[in-house]
């Protein structure tokens, strides 16, 4: 009961503070200040006032992204009501869940960008760092809190984020900033706009770097750090008639990071480089006030070059072991491990002769089947040793033991390289049949394409084509009821449907309550259907298996999981209220929520180690809320919150990440030249997670923010300082206790 207590108070005491500076100086502007109520396009793709949206919606524009002082996209999530942000374990790589998930595969949110989706179909996962925008390029971002897929499809499992950029002819001459930052952060920025040939154009360069490049980097407490972006964006518009506009944009961005290692294989950390493209294309036309239609097409690659030097037991490339690994992994897996110690210079003498004068009895034949399977037992691997197993065994210790090169290692290069491709044309059309009813329809058809040896040891292409259509019948003026549905089709799955019934009553122009069902499958991703994973290493040092090149004895393939997944479902219920009061400087959204997930697909999917399966499932249940108060012109509270109760599978991952109580607030203060922000974001979990991802035993954040910013007209500075309370102890977590950020800007 006290812990309770002193939670809340912790709590009220962030409220009251928020408050109190929330208040400071509004009265002068209040009666100035009456905002329209916003319309957002994302729920169900048509315009909508937030106050008719049968969905919940977080809008963040770039005002809040430059007052808040973002500096990374993810950073933004902090502030969207049941989003958790993390790093994944291996790498610096960023990922967004929606109220619970595991963080090394969060992928069940659609992310677009300009309507192009940047989710990836190799392992169905979006790279933050590489969505080939700058951040200052962004205009606002609308968030679908809650399942998408009746929109766009199963990659919006759990929602979407609908990223859109600044229209050219919104854009100044000249654009420049700079940031400097703690832990060898460094930003830049650089765009112009002008018109050429009729059009309006806009030229963007971006940077991005923290960490430093190199390194060994073997436990997750000592994560790679390093991460280097460096990328640009030209964007056009053009009106072909009076009605219709083309819009185009074309990218190149490069990044850098570090992977990492596996002590036993890698002789330091895997580099990763990656070059991403991409060209797109949006033609629009107004056909008259009551029809619409909308033709894109986008393409994109992506080619990752992540290269490696290896050393480890050259019994470890025995072939012989390899098809051991095929019958008794575990006891292939102990068989290579077992040598290692032979390389460690502190493994004492006698325990090396130990572990000699067993591999020698046993390539001698002196250690029968039997005897292996209790020594295995002794050292904690439960198996049962057939005689073809035992004989691989043999001759592989043989071929080791015969010429007493047990401990012989053997050195090379490797890669885990992937090429992907991606081409997509989508038709939308849109039409007001009365003023009462009113639709969406379309079509899409996508090809991605797949290379890696590494991964696929092929090139893999998967079409799929999509129907999509959403109604809105307004019943009475206040009533309006909603139906939307997506048909999906791969020729290697069967035909998904994913419905989305919902209502909205009107208690008053800006209020509403609104109720929706929906239901979504998610069909397994390239990766969870066809991996066929291998470590191939090149230009091997001498060794006396008389190997130029081989594979290492570890392998993954689909074919161990792949008859066995059938895909996610989730069916999700919704009750939320939606009003907004003041003229409206005062909006309040809040929703409860159900959500069961079936058949989650869950595991590890590496080259040195893998299986999956969908017998995991996850029940949610909770509130969510956000309030946005404009108290003066000036001024501005940001509030969300999160209270839930999660029901997950014992031991799983989809728990890792997530909270089941969670605080974010953000005031703003915007006096003439100059702009003040304080923020806080406060989450606590009740589920262990376990030592592998953290020092501490739940799932806990608490982070406060600042930022003082002064402009000079055409220049300006800003200066903004983040605490971690718990910097270092979320293995997942990036965010040292301290962290500072300096910017400078100059624009025209």
């Amino acid at each position: 009961m006290p812990r309770v207590g002193r939670r809340t108070g912790v709590f009220a005491s962030i409220l009251g503070y928020l408050a109190v500076g929330a208040m400071y100086c509004q009265a002068d502007a209040l009666d100035s200040f009456e905002p329209e109520l916003p319309v957002v396009l994302s729920p169900v793709r048509l315009p909508q006032p937030l106050s008719e949206v049968p969905a919940s919606v977080t809008l963040i524009t770039a005002e809040q992204i430059r007052l808040w002082g973002i500096q990374r996209l993810v950073d933004v999530f902090q502030y969207v009501p049941g989003m958790f942000v993390a790093q994944e374990l291996d790498s610096n790589q960023s990922g967004v869940v929606y109220h619970s998930g595991d963080l090394s595969l969060s992928r069940r949110l659609e992310v677009l960008v300009d309507g192009r989706s940047v989710y990836r179909a190799t392992f169905a996962s979006v790279d933050w760092d590489q969505l080939n925008i700058a951040l200052e390029d962004i205009k606002r971002i609308e968030i679908t809190r809650g399942p998408s897929a009746s929109s766009y499809g199963m990659n919006a499992f759990q929602g979407v984020i609908n990223i859109i950029t600044r229209h050219p002819a919104d854009s100044r001459s000249l654009n420049l900033s700079a940031s400097l930052g703690s832990e060898s952060r460094r930003r830049a920025y650089l765009s112009t706009a002008y018109d050429m040939g009729g059009s309006r154009q806009r030229l963007s360069f971006f940077g991005y770097s923290e960490g430093a490049s190199g390194g060994n980097h073997y436990e997750a407490w000592d994560k790679p750090d390093y991460d280097r972006v460096e990328g640009l964006n030209w964007s056009g518009a053009s009106d072909v008639s009076a009605n219709t506009e083309l819009r185009w944009q074309a990218g190149r961005q490069r990044l850098q990071r570090n992977i990492l290692a596996d002590e036993n294989f890698h002789e330091a950390s895997p580099e990763h480089e990656s070059m991403t493209d991409f060209m797109s294309a949006t033609l629009s036309s107004l056909e008259n006030s009551r029809h619409e239609w909308k033709l894109k097409a986008y393409w994109q690659s992506e080619n990752q070059e992540k290269s490696y030097r290896a050393c480890t037991t050259t019994l470890a490339f025995d072939p012989n072991l390899s098809s051991l690994f095929g019958l008794d992994a575990e006891l292939a897996k102990a068989i290579a491990y077992g040598v290692l110690p032979l390389l460690d210079e502190q493994t004492s003498t006698a325990e090396k002769d130990s572990i000699e004068q067993f591999y020698q009895a046993l390539a001698y034949g002196l250690v029968d089947a039997s005897s292996l399977q209790s020594y295995l037992a002794s050292q904690g691997v439960d198996t049962d040793v057939s005689a073809e197993e035992y004989a691989l065994a043999q001759q592989v210790v043989a071929a080791a033991a015969g010429v007493n090169s047990l401990d012989q290692a053997t050195c090379g290069r490797g890669d885990y390289d992937i090429y992907e491709q991606r081409l997509e044309v989508e038709l939308e059309d849109t039409v007001w049949w009365s003023s009462q009813l009113r639709s969406v329809q379309g079509l899409m058809y996508r090809r991605d394409e797949v290379n890696s040896q590494a991964f696929f040891n092929r090139v893999l292409t998967q079409s799929s084509l999509m129907a999509f259509s959403s109604i809105e019948y307004r019943l009475r003026p206040d009533w309006l009821t909603f139906f939307s549905i997506t048909a999906e089709y791969q020729p290697d799955n069967e035909v998904n449907f994913s419905p989305r019934l919902a209502v909205t009553h009107l208690l008053t122009p800006n209020q509403s309550l609104r109720f929706q069902y929906s239901r979504t499958h998610r069909s397994p991703d390239l990766a969870e259907q066809h991996l066929d994973a291998t470590a191939a290493v090149t230009q091997l040092s001498g060794n006396y298996l008389g190997l130029e090149s081989g594979e290492l004895f570890l392998s993954v393939n689909a074919d161990a999981w792949n008859s066995n997944l059938s895909g996610e479902v989730i069916h999700a219920w919704e009750l939320g209220y939606y009003g907004a009061f003041l003229d409206p400087r005062l909006s309040a959204d809040i929703k409860l929520f159900h959500e069961r997930m079936y058949q989650l697909i869950e595991g590890q999917v590496n080259l040195l180690d893998g299986y999956l399966d969908d017998s995991n499932n996850m029940k949610l249940m909770g509130l969510e809320w956000q309030l946005d108060w404009r108290l003066a012109q000036q001024q501005r509270l940001w509030l969300v919150g999160l209270l839930q109760h999660r029901e997950l599978n014992e031991g799983s991952s989809e728990g890792v990440l997530g909270a089941e109580r969670s605080l974010r607030a953000a005031w703003t203060y915007a006096p003439g030249m100059s702009e003040w922000m304080l923020g806080v974001v406060l989450d606590e979990g009740n589920g262990h997670i376990g030592s592998r991802f953290a020092s501490q035993q739940f799932y806990r954040q608490r982070k406060w923010q600042s930022r003082f910013a002064h402009d000079f007209g055409r220049t300006g500075v800003a200066l903004s300082v983040q605490y971690d309370a718990d910097g270092g102890q979320l293995y997942f977590e990036r965010t040292p206790r301290w962290l500072s950020w300096v910017s400078a800007h100059y624009r025209l």
